[in-house]
């Protein structure tokens, strides 16, 4: 991972609003060494959600507050963006909040066809990207590896990948000229109080992205 191609932006974004763990996220990661990994360190944009309240119509927790939060992360991330050229972003949060509208040209590939082959998965993710002319955002949950590579998030999931086999898919979507930015999500640092995971994840990336 080249320090200078990069910068941090945090989103401590707890979609329950009960403060569960994963607001702490972007502190774990600092703690972890990731502010010295990516170079820029742009603090924390204004993402803090203490509501539980269900809308009634839409039935969003906290709804203002979550369209409050989504705008702030917006808006930190566009000035980022702008003062900072050449550099892409790394979001990292909290929960899995950011995207609450689902663009009509995402693109998904399946868990069990990663499990059989991450390789060839990866390589259909690169002929994806290929095939457009748009920049790409890459988001990463990080409940998509197996407990035992990692557990501490908020909904663990037996049958997920390991790491090799996230690297497998994700090295080609990380080495896109296309690539805009990626975010993380879904950490919960309260569940692994000795850090190991957390390093885990700052592994990961640094062994992943360009």
């Amino acid at each position: 991972m080249d320090a200078a191609s990069w910068f941090m932006l945090g989103a401590p974004w707890d979609c329950s609003g009960s403060a569960r763990g994963e607001q702490a996220a972007p502190h774990a990661f600092r703690e972890a060494g990731l502010s010295a990994m990516v170079g820029r360190d742009v603090g924390d944009a204004a993402t803090v959600i203490d509501r539980t309240d269900r809308d009634e119509r839409t039935g969003v927790i906290a709804l203002s507050e979550t369209v409050r939060a989504a705008h702030a992360l917006a808006d930190d991330l566009a000035v980022a963006m702008t003062d900072l050229p050449g550099r892409r972003p790394l979001v990292v949060g909290g929960g899995a909040c950011g995207a609450h509208r689902l663009p009509s040209d995402l693109r998904r590939i399946d868990a069990p066809a990663v499990v059989r082959d991450p390789v060839a998965a990866g390589r259909l993710a690169a002929a994806e990207l290929a095939g457009t002319g748009n920049g790409v955002w890459l988001h990463l949950d990080l409940d998509v590896l197996d407990p035992e590579s990692l557990d501490a998030v908020t909904y663990p999931q037996p049958g997920g990948l390991d790491w090799d086999q996230l690297a497998d898919v994700v090295a080609p979507l990380a080495r896109s000229p296309r690539l805009v930015g990626v975010s993380v999500a879904d950490f919960r640092p309260d569940l692994d109080p000795t850090g190991d995971q957390a390093t885990r994840v700052l592994d990961f990336l640094g062994r992943t992205l360009p």
